[in-house]
């Protein structure tokens, strides 16, 4: 029952993908307003990351994830408001919920399962992936079924709503420990946990370049297709869904790579195949060329996330599990930070081919120092 409050959550995270920014137009606002919406949400998320992930693991998954939703609910209900501070506020309260929601459930699922590590992080994977592009992909069809945002906001409440009654009713009882120690000591012990493992320390490091690769990606690819398909932009839409499926592709190809060679040889091998390829695509002169070689990457970075969350999760302890989620979830927002950054400084000059072999490059020499002092220990 928690993989269907997971999926029904996922569903309504879905629905909201294509629309953040035509919700912020329905209402009036500018792009102005949309880019401090969107940066009051992604800044929401990585203020309470960490904080969600330590409430988690000291007050139960469940508890943490009916916080959750009920942040999202309200939060999807304020965007029914024209009022610009409600439109923030609504953002700001779904970026909450998001945080709180991150890691939850799946703790809770990996801590009850009996199955290998990676089959369970592959189940939550591809139920989190298939769910997200149904819900893209149910947003469109609401779209042309009506002329404003209405459904769709009615449809994300009632997808909140019933995930809700089903971790209410139907998850038993609060998963993982209850562990009675103040916010103070779970910091200490967290930070110790980190300085004590070298593993661990890697795995932090190695998702601030996997969050660098992916927000390299996921921001600007549509840019570089569009030149390269000029009367061909319907495509974009098939090809972002195509990415969704892909991605669960590379999760399932993943977990038989792991059973075979090792999480720390997957990893590398998917860290070096995927800065390759981004070089790769920098270069792509046809539309068919760039769609074949993005899809590869996407098939890469699905092993690559299921890889790295196999590594955490073997280990990290029941006490720290979620906290250690949420660690991670914000380490990939720093990634992500960090080459916004970058193209903020190059993408003028340089274009997003350029763009994306600086990104490559510093990936490349980031994952080889990384690998070098984890093979020292």
């Amino acid at each position: 029952m928690a993989l269907i409050a997971l999926a029904l959550s996922s569903l309504a995270q879905g629905l909201a993908l294509p629309t953040l920014a035509l919700v912020v137009s329905e209402r009036g606002l500018s792009l102005v307003h949309l880019a401090r919406a969107l940066f009051i949400y992604a800044a929401s998320v990585i203020v309470f990351e960490v904080p969600s992930g330590m409430y988690a693991d000291r007050r139960g998954r469940r508890r943490s994830y009916i916080r959750s939703m009920v942040f999202c609910i309200c939060g999807t209900g304020l965007l029914f408001f024209s009022s610009k501070i409600l439109v923030y506020l609504g953002f700001a309260l779904s970026g909450i919920g998001r945080a709180y929601g991150s890691g939850s459930l799946d703790a809770a699922i990996i801590e009850q399962g009996s199955r290998p590590v990676e089959d369970l992080v592959f189940a939550l994977e591809a139920t989190t992936t298939l769910s997200l592009a149904l819900g893209s992909l149910a947003a469109g069809l609401l779209l042309l079924a009506s002329e404003g945002l209405g459904y769709v906001l009615v449809v994300r409440l009632g997808l909140y709503g019933l995930a809700l009654l089903v971790a209410v009713a139907a998850v038993k009882g609060d998963h993982g420990p209850s562990v009675p120690v103040s916010i103070s000591s779970q910091l200490k012990q967290m930070g110790s946990a980190i300085i004590a493992s070298r593993t661990l320390k890697t795995i932090v490091l190695l998702t601030v370049v996997q969050g660098f690769a992916l927000s390299s990606l996921e921001g600007y690819w549509q840019l570089f297709f569009k030149d390269l398909a000029t009367t061909k932009l319907y495509l974009i839409g098939p090809l972002a869904s195509a990415i969704f499926v892909i991605g669960i592709v590379g999760s399932l190809l993943a977990r038989s790579v792991v059973r075979s060679i090792g999480a720390r040889a997957t990893a590398s091998l998917c860290f070096f195949t995927l800065f390759v390829l981004q070089i790769a695509l920098s270069y792509a002169t046809t539309a068919v060329v760039f769609a074949t070689i993005l899809l590869v990457i996407y098939l890469v970075l699905g092993s690559l996330s299921l890889t790295m969350s196999t590594m955490l999760n073997v280990e990290v302890d029941n006490q720290r599990r979620a906290t250690f989620i949420g660690v991670v979830s914000l380490t990939i927002q720093v990634g992500a930070l960090g080459a916004n950054g970058v193209a903020s400084m190059v993408i003028g000059r340089w274009a997003v081919g350029g763009y994306w072999r600086i990104i490559a490059s510093v990936g490349v020499a980031a994952t080889l120092a990384l690998l070098w002092v984890w093979r020292r220990r």
